[in-house]
Parts: structure tokens; C-alpha cells; sequence
């Protein structure tokens, strides 16, 4: 839709769900989210993250910060050997 028209959104929420589903070359939520705002005329765009069917879903209001559900775990693991090195980053509240 942002491709095809240039509309004014700026009263109302934006949020993007992530990943160009296969359909195209992925871009980076900064490149999207500075598309999505020149398009549609918005200082901010929200963003969600997660799988409704895990009920891992995390929000963000803009910046990359992301608010957790209570339940939620994150664990930094090394690309390189993603069963080493684990560090538990704590839950969300």
C-alpha cells in the first residue's frame, strides 16, 4: 500500500508485524519504518513481535523498546554456537 500511495496517517497508529514474508528482499525495521513514515506522514511507527500462536508477542511504541508480557523469556545466544553461552536477559513487565 505505502508503494502505491501517499496518504496521511498521522492520527493514527502504524504498527508493522515484521519480515516481508518471503515475498521480497527483507528490510532492516529501520529502513521500513523511515519508508512507512515518509509515505504515510508519521513521526513514529509501532512494531510487534512475536507468534500470536506462542503467545510471544512483544510491542514496541517506536526506538527498538520493546514492552514483554510478564510470561516472557529472552535468552542471548551465540550465532555461532547457539547452544553455549546462554545468558538469561530476564523477564518482561
Amino acid at each position: 500500500m505505502a508503494e502505491k500511495f501517499e496518504i496521511d496517517l498521522s492520527s493514527i497508529i502504524v504498527m508493522e508485524t515484521g519480515g516481508m514474508k518471503g515475498r521480497r528482499k527483507e528490510w532492516v525495521r529501520e529502513e521500513l519504518h523511515n519508508f512507512l513514515g515518509r509515505r504515510f506522514n508519521l513521526n513514529q511507527v509501532h512494531s510487534e513481535y512475536g507468534m500470536t500462536e506462542l503467545l510471544s508477542q512483544a510491542y514496541s511504541k517506536g526506538n527498538g523498546y520493546f514492552q514483554l508480557p510478564a510470561w516472557m523469556k529472552i535468552l542471548v545466544r551465540d550465532i555461532n554456537d547457539p547452544f553455549q553461552g546462554i545468558s538469561d536477559v530476564g523477564l518482561g513487565a
